[in-house]
């Protein structure tokens, strides 16, 4: 039964994270290839979205759970943002800012809303 439970759990977990991060980060495409310009195979889109996003999405939101349990310690230091950026803000973006099949980390990609509320929109029309 507790199995059971736990399970329920981390699949609602992970459909909360995903819903909550696609609404607040809408993937761009930039039109910009980071692979050194080979198109990434069939496989590699099927291992991204199969393997590497699932995974890193749990990532951030394990790191989420370790950034609340560090407020105590980060909060006095003044780490607390970075600790965020680096725990929960950094693996949903390479979750969900980069193309499917990418799987080198684009440092311009920006997919967040921007200080004004406004998303990036880098989409080419």
């Amino acid at each position: 039964m507790a199995q059971m439970r736990l399970a329920a759990a981390a699949v609602a977990v992970t459909i909360a994270m995903g819903s909550l991060a696609v609404t607040g980060c809408a993937a761009r495409d930039t039109g910009k290839n980071y692979s050194g310009g080979k198109a990434p195979t069939t496989g590699e889109k099927f291992a991204d979205a199969a393997a590497v996003r699932p995974m890193t999405l749990w990532a951030s939101a394990i790191g989420a759970v370790g950034w609340v349990v560090t407020l105590p310690f980060t909060l006095p230091s003044g780490s607390a943002g970075d600790t965020a950026k680096a725990w929960v803000g950094d693996p949903l973006k390479y979750t969900f800012c980069r193309p499917i099949g990418e799987m080198e980390d684009n440092p311009d990609a920006q997919c967040f809303a921007k200080n004004d509320g406004e998303i990036n929109d880098n989409v080419k029309r």
